[in-house]
């Protein structure tokens, strides 16, 4: 099985969304059978093994961007699913292109600051993506909150226990949407 994930956000970048973005790339690249496609905005994206990155550059015009992202779809238009994690830079464009490529793909919104700016166009493509997503999934904050490691404190596996039970959780949902 093919799948692309499509993000705005990906390590370096250090926010919520960029972490869990690679995180759920690892997790799915483990799998076996399946062959994982990595669309992002960015120039130097962290390496996951055994995943083909796609770059789109982040620092040209908005319309050139948009663009480059579409074109990026297209080419990966014979992936068997397409995960995509919220954000109107890659909302937009595989929204332009899905109903020529009639393939099914889950709406992740990970990205809760994205998802709290307010205005009706994005509020307009959040909505269209909901419409098309086979399902639409918001991970839980036990997931996208990491426990943090203080190097004063003694270290307390449970936080990580915890989460990563968290992870694991998320993952096997998501893969059931898969079938993977």
């Amino acid at each position: 099985m093919e799948i692309t994930i499509i993000t705005p956000l990906f390590p370096p970048d250090v926010s919520t969304p960029a972490v869990y973005a690679k995180t759920l790339t690892e997790r799915l690249a483990t799998r076996p059978g399946v062959t994982i496609r990595l669309i992002h905005y960015g120039e130097l994206p962290e390496a996951v093994p055994g995943v083909e990155m796609v770059s789109v550059p982040g620092r040209t015009l908005l319309p050139l961007r948009i663009l480059s992202c579409l074109i990026a779809i297209w080419r990966a238009r014979r992936s068997n699913l397409f995960i995509i994690l919220n954000g109107p830079s890659v909302e937009l464009p595989f929204l332009l292109v899905s109903s020529l490529m009639k393939k099914p793909c889950l709406f992740i919104q990970n990205d809760q600051e994205a998802l709290s700016r307010p205005g009706f166009i994005l509020e307009s493509l959040r909505e269209n993506m909901r419409r098309i997503a086979v399902t639409t999934i918001t991970p839980p904050l036990s997931v996208l909150d990491k426990p943090i490691l203080h190097p004063l404190r003694p270290e307390s596996n449970d936080g990580r226990r915890a989460h990563e039970a968290a992870v694991t959780d998320h993952i096997t949902t998501i893969t059931t949407y898969a079938n993977c």
